[in-house]
Formats: C-alpha cells, structure tokens, sequence
C-alpha cells in the first residue's frame, strides 16, 4: 500500500507557493504577455529576444510540470545569458526545477548561486533547506532521514532568522513542524536514532511550531492537520487532542484538508476501540474490553460514513469501515450479548465494505489490502466453522477465502504489494485446514475446491513461498509464522497416516520449527509453540531425554506463554519418573536428530 495522498498535498504546497510569492506569479504572466504581443522582441525589459524567447520556452515546461524540460532550458539560458535579464530568476526556477526532479545536490548547486540581495533570495534559502526534508523523507534508511532532517531543521531555523519579516515565514514554521513530526514518527519506531531527544518531545516540538503559523495564513489548515495528526501519532494516543482538532477542519468546508480530517477524526475511535482491546494499553480493562470496543467501532463506521464519496479519502474510509465490522464479527461470536445482530453479518457487512473498495475505481492504496481482507473473512468463517464442527460449511468458506486471496498473488497489480505475503501465509492455512478435515468428511466445494485432493503438501507451497531461500518475501513478518506452520504440515501428514516417511517428515518437522528457534530466538511470537512442537514429536517418537530438553528450553524463553509454561512442567515433573504410561519412553522411529538448545 502507497501514501498517494501525502503525495499529492506535498505538490499543492509546491503549487501554493509559486502562487503566493511575492506576487511575483501574477506579474511575471504579465510579462509573458507582454512579451507575446510584441512578437518577444525588442529586449523585454533589458533582455534580448534569444534570451527572452529562452527563458519563455522554460517557464512554459515549468508551469506545465515538464521539469526536464524546464531545467535544461533555464540551464541553457544561463549559459549563453549568464548575467542576462532573467539569469537570477532562471538561477532559482533550475533548482526548484531539480528539486521537483529529485536530483537535492544539483538544486542546491542552482539555490546557491542565486543573488542573496536580490528578490529571489528567501525563496532559494528557504526550498534550498526544503531539499533536506524533501530528500529525508524520500530515504529508505532510517539513520540517513533522522541526519538529513537535523540538517533541514537547522537551515530552515536559519530561514527565519535571516529573513523574520518574509512572506515565508509561515510556511517555514509549518515545514519545521512537519520535520519534527517526521522525527518523532522515525523516533517511535527507533529510539536509539537520538541520544538528545525523544519521540514525545519532538511531538511537543512539531505542535510548537505549528502553533506559530499565523491563521491568515494558505498554511494554516495544514499546521492545523498535522497538529491533530501529533496528537493521535503519540504514544499514548491524546484522542480527546486530536479530535478537537481535526473538528475544527471538518466545520470549514472550504479547508482541503476536511476530508482528510473527517477521516482521520473517524480513525481515532477505530484506534482507540483497538487500544481497549490491547491487553498492553493503559486503556486495557479485561471487564469491559469488548463493550467498550464495540461502542468505539460503531461510532468510527458512523464517522468513516461521513467522508464523502467524492474524496480522496473514500477508500480509505471503506477500508476501515471495514476492517471495524471484521474487529466486530470477531467480538461478537466470541460473546453474542455484545450485539443483537449476528456475527455472520457483521462478516458480510465487512466484505461489502471491502468490495466498495475495489469497486470504486480510482486504483486506490487499499485495494489490495481490501482483496485480501475479503479472503480473510471467509477464512476467518471457517475457522469457526471448524470448532463446532461444521465441516461441510468450513469447507465452502475455505473454498472462497483461497478464491479471494489467490486474486492477490495472480493480479499482476497486486502481486508487488504488502498483501501478497499475508495472502501466501492464509493460502498455506486454508489449504492445511482443508488437510486436517477427518477422513469421509472431505468434500468437492461447487464450482469451488475439491477437498478430497487437497494434502499437506498444497498448504507447504504456499508457506515455501515466504520462507524459500532468496524469497522476495524475506522480510515478511509472516516467514516464521510460515516456518512453524511447515513443521506442523509435516508433523500432521505422520498423525493423519499420509505419510510415506514418518523418519523424513519428523526430521523436516523438527528442521522447520528449530529455524524458528534459532532464526528468530527471542524475536518471533511463535518461539514457544516451536519449542513445544520440538518437545511434542520427540514425545510422540519416545526420545524422553530429548522431550525433556525441549521442554526444559521452553522454561527459558522470555516471552513464553502460561499455557506453555503450564505444559512443559507437566511433562517435566512426569518425566522425573520415566518410563510412566504417559512416557514409555520408547523410541518408535529410530535416527531422529536430537535436540540442541540454540
């Protein structure tokens, strides 16, 4: 999924500010006008008609986008016209002309020659310091961005001080605030990125310079926005903040930033019902979790209704709309009294939210996300099926979840995007639920899959996806999910009699969860249950002195669950007395690998 929109308000600040500066936009097509009904001759203003007709050609790339163009016309026109009538002005337009090029050294190379006595020096200074932000928020490397956001920080302080009484002075005390803001969101995700400052400071810091951009200002809205949009990013969200704020957007209808604060208004109660479900949130209470959740999410799909069909933010609204009725068919099956309505609606309503997301057609971010969020709502259905068990329903549902999710990885547009792990990874389930449905209760979905031949191995194509060496998925973070659900496929083929090999598919087994405990020992929430898994198939073979070890390994891992904990020290204290009837230690598959603790 794309930002497009940050995109598209980061060239209407562009556009706004070739609008206002100065005035200079107004009287400088009136010149071109000027110089077009005089055929461009005799000079314009000092300048003769090679040069004029030069920098006429530029500035007609220029205002059209064609910055290539543009720039090597201005370029070209310096050249041959180094101290002409427009070289100054020319000087400037080639750096923001490079700069909308991305190519930051060789604007700032363009800003840097700019006369600093003459009309067009602020600007130059102040998109000179805008380089940095511009080129920070482009880098792919979060030390490199934090770096170049300290440097824009610094040159556009500098802006102010040496220009106070500019025109630029708002929209440089708007950009300081964005590059705070931009720091504390890179802070949150790494911490050790400053050894002088914190995310919540830098947010105190972004909202302090937005406070100072005056409300006659083309700025105003925006520092407005973003100063909701501090509020809502900080940990711990100041919700009460943050829809205060974006209220006051959403009264002024003529502000272009409403839409995108009714919807970010709507999300702060989609996110706020998710803290309550957080059992790690300072808003978690285990009593009233799901009621209090359900309130949020029926107010954030009554709020998300709000934002016009006509917005940019359409899709997103849907999106959320959506993801808030799937929170809800959730809740409600696992406690009914939550709702009168039932929980199978609420999955309907979800996918209808999902699909109005494909279906409005403005090649939205969300639409592969979308997709595959249809996929995990059938899934999602069978599960539950499962556990009555319904076998014939958990069929039909598996059959149209690997139908939804099989569009995400064979749709070309969708294949490059960050939903196609997630589908891979519940592909792999579907199709290992379908494997694990008891013998005689397999059944050939109409039209859909035929469950009689789905095996182990379907499910594992999918999982080898993920986790196949130099897979284009690497950096999933559903490779060990992936892992450990190959070794379980495995195991599962030994239980359920399919196997050819029981000595192979147990060493495949154990080889799949031991990459999770050593691949991503301390990192992966799957670590103990691959522990587990590793104590079980020793268990379930006879090798008594490697189950204990296993299970003695389990005890260590930090993030290990009670019910683990639970599970080990029953097999543990039963092993202090082997052989017992529970462990007969008896090896029934000779040669298996013993175990190592990583």
């Amino acid at each position: 999924m794309t930002s497009r929109h940050a995109v598209s308000k980061h060239v209407s600040e562009i556009s706004i500010q070739s609008l206002f500066s100065g005035g200079r936009y107004l009287a400088l097509l009136l010149v071109l006008l000027l110089l077009s009904a005089c055929g461009g001759g005799g000079g314009g203003g000092g300048g003769t008609s090679r040069e004029v007709q030069l920098y006429q050609d530029a500035m007609a790339a220029y205002q059209i986008g064609d910055y290539t163009s543009a720039a090597s016309l201005f370029s070209q026109g310096l050249t041959e016209f180094p101290n002409g009538t427009y070289s100054d002005e020319s000087q400037y337009r080639l750096g923001r002309s490079q700069q909308a090029l991305n190519n930051f050294d060789a604007a700032r190379s363009a800003y840097s020659l700019v006369s600093t006595t003459g009309s067009w020096a602020v600007d130059a200074a102040f998109y000179s310091a805008r380089t940095y932000y511009d080129a920070g928020g482009l880098s792919t490397v979060p030390a490199d961005a934090y770096g170049l956001y300290d440097t824009a920080i610094t040159q556009l302080a500098a802006v102010n001080s040496t220009y106070p009484t500019s025109g630029l002075v708002d929209q440089t005390n708007y950009y300081l605030g964005r590059t705070y803001q931009d720091q504390a969101t890179l802070l949150n995700r790494d911490p050790a990125l400053s050894s002088t400052t914190t995310t919540a400071q830098r947010f105190v810091d972004a909202r302090t310079r937005y406070a100072t951009v005056q409300n006659t200002s083309v700025f105003y809205d925006n520092a407005l926005y973003f100063t909701g949009r501090s509020y809502h990013e900080q940990a711990p969200a100041d919700y009460a903040n943050a829809r205060s704020t974006y209220q006051l957007l959403i009264a002024d209808i003529t502000s272009s930033w409403s839409d995108d604060a009714q919807y970010q208004y709507a999300k702060t109660y989609y996110d706020a019902a998710g803290d309550a479900l957080d059992p790690n949130s300072a808003s978690y209470d285990p009593v009233t979790a799901g009621a209090t959740a359900m309130t949020g999410f029926n107010t954030a799909i009554t709020e998300f209704g709000k934002v016009a069909s006509t917005s940019n933010r359409a899709d997103s609204a849907l999106y959320y709309k959506g993801r808030s009725l799937h929170k809800q068919a959730a809740l409600v099956e696992a406690d009914p009294t939550l709702s009168t309505t039932a929980y199978t609606q609420y999955f309907a309503d979800a996918r209808t939210a999902y699909q109005s997301v494909i279906t409005l057609g403005v090649a939205s971010p969300y639409e592969d996300n979308a997709q595959y969020r249809i996929g995990r709502t059938y899934y999602d259905e069978a599960v539950i099926a499962l556990g009555t068990p319904d076998y014939a329903s958990a069929q039909q549902k598996l059959s149209d979840a690997i139908a939804a999710m099989s569009v995400v990885i064979t749709n070309t547009t969708y294949q490059a995007s960050n939903s196609a792990d997630n589908a891979h990874y519940y592909l792999g389930r579907s199709f290992q639920r379908g494997a694990e449905i008891p013998a005689g209760n397999e059944i050939a979905v109409a039209g859909g899959v035929d469950f009689t031949a789905v095996t182990f191995a379907s499910a594992r194509s999918h999982f080898d996806v993920l986790t196949a060496s130099g897979s284009a998925f690497a950096t999933s973070a559903w490779v060990d999910n992936a892992f450990y659900e190959t070794g379980n496929t495995w195991r599962g083929q030994v239980l359920d009699g399919s196997s050819t090999d029981p000595l192979a598919d147990y060493t495949a087994a154990l080889a799949s969860y031991n990459t999770v405990l050593s691949t991503y020992k301390g990192a992966s929430s799957r670590e103990d249950n691959a522990a587990r898994k590793v104590a079980t198939v020793y268990h379930e073979t006879g090798y008594c002195t490697d189950e204990q070890a296993a299970y003695t390994y389990v005890k260590t891992i930090a993030a290990a669950t009670a019910f683990s904990i639970a599970e080990a020290d029953t097999h543990l204290n039963d092993l202090l007395n082997k052989p017992t009837a529970t462990h007969p230690c008896v090896q029934t598959i000779a040669n298996l690998p013993g175990f190592t603790a990583p």
